[in-house]
């Protein structure tokens, strides 16, 4: 996680805030002789992890600062680090979860994605960036004014991360025939062969990494991620409300466990 994190910021003048939310089990807790004697000890023996985890960062002349916390539920204590820190992005490690165990509880990655208003970073640490290929996953089904907003905010985080990487960017959506692609040519007085050229001229993107599939959003966005290999898939979530939203999911969550790819969450 700590090549990404060096990778994304190298470039970028950025700051890096270790963020360490904990808590001791309760036997440790009751070996201590007050709480205030557990709390000492938990900081002293994450300090000195902490320093020591940093030093990678460090040698790339990153600027960097860390932060312990005492927290029974870090996944709940890391969206207000992240509005204190007003930090414009969150990275956190991530392994696949079989579908039962997602849906039989909460998991702190899909916790993240539901509560966190800054972008998170879900890093798959047992693979490296090889394509050089980062696909936007996007909605051209709704062209109402949400999705079109969160539509520019994926694209142009894929771009920032594209400039900042030196990788290139793909875009991939599920359509039907009720698409009005029309709707995204500009200049009324161009000329397009095909929707693909539509897309990529409105976003800036190359015509031939555009990829546009009828049926589901997660079948076509798996199947692009694999077909162009992509080293991070970029998609946006939208707030869900009411207990249909919370069975149902979105597509983000549904991706998340099916994709061997780094997986960035714009809201």
């Amino acid at each position: 996680m700590l090549d990404r994190v060096s990778k994304l910021t190298r470039n970028a003048c950025s700051h890096v805030h270790f963020f360490v939310s904990d808590y001791p089990e309760k036997s440790q807790i009751d070996k201590s002789f007050s709480m205030s004697d557990a709390k000492n000890r938990f900081y002293e023996e994450k300090l000195e992890w902490v320093q020591e985890l940093v030093k990678p960062i460090e040698s790339d002349s990153v600027k960097s600062t860390f932060e312990l916390y005492w927290h029974k539920n870090w996944h709940e204590a890391i969206p207000h680090a992240a509005v204190r820190r007003a930090s414009n992005l969150i990275v956190k490690s991530t392994f696949a979860y079989g579908k039962s165990k997602r849906k039989m509880r909460k998991t702190s990655d899909f916790m993240l994605i539901r509560r966190c208003v800054s972008p998170i970073l879900f890093v798959r640490e047992d693979k490296d960036y090889t394509s050089g290929v980062i696909l936007a996953a996007i909605n051209l089904e709704y062209p109402d004014e949400d999705h079109a907003r969160l539509n520019m905010a994926v694209i142009q985080r894929a771009k920032t991360i594209a400039q900042l990487t030196g990788m290139s960017v793909a875009i991939v959506s599920a359509v039907t025939d009720t698409v009005t692609f029309k709707s995204y040519i500009e200049d009324k007085d161009d000329t397009f062969s095909s929707n693909e050229e539509i897309i990529g001229a409105y976003f800036g993107i190359d015509k031939d990494k555009v990829f546009l599939s009828k049926g589901k959003a997660k079948i076509a966005i798996l199947e692009a991620a694999e077909k162009v290999d992509a080293d991070i898939v970029v998609i946006g979530s939208v707030v869900r409300k009411g207990v249909t939203g919370a069975l149902i999911g979105n597509t983000a969550e549904k991706i998340l466990d099916e994709l061997v790819s780094d997986v960035l969450v714009v809201t």
